[in-house]
């Protein structure tokens, strides 16, 4: 009993950490597909920041991406946010704080498939510690 539960322990533990790894997809009935990113560690001169992006993977039909809105933020930070358009990638990027810090990316994507019907989906969140 003891070897079974310590084997279901250790399963468990490697499914969280592989969901928290594991990029986030989301799409609405009708709508596109998206593609959300973990967030990452990127060198950026002599610093080094926390990066996430957000972009559109397919969309049916008359359906067209209109926006796609990336939000990266450490615990207790408003953290940043940026949007692309169309087919392009939204990417945003928050200076890193000290190393185990826990990062969080949420994103929102919109599509259209004629002007003024939108559907828009959240994306997220993907959680992780950097």
């Amino acid at each position: 009993m003891g070897q079974r539960l310590g084997t279901l322990a250790v399963g468990l533990a490697a499914g969280l950490i592989a969901a928290a790894l594991t990029p986030a997809l989301a799409s609405a009935e009708g709508g596109c597909e998206y593609h959300l990113s973990a967030p990452r560690l990127v060198a950026s001169g002599d610093t080094t920041d926390v990066s996430a992006t957000l972009h559109v993977t397919n969309c049916p039909g008359k359906w067209q991406p209109r926006s796609t809105t990336v939000c990266v933020r450490a615990d207790a930070s408003a953290g940043q946010c940026a949007v692309a358009y169309s087919w392009n990638t939204a990417q945003v990027s928050l200076a890193a704080g000290t190393p185990g810090a826990h990062y969080i990316a949420t994103g929102n994507g919109c599509a259209g498939a004629s002007p003024g019907a939108y559907v828009c989906v959240p994306v997220g969140p993907i959680d992780i510690i950097v």
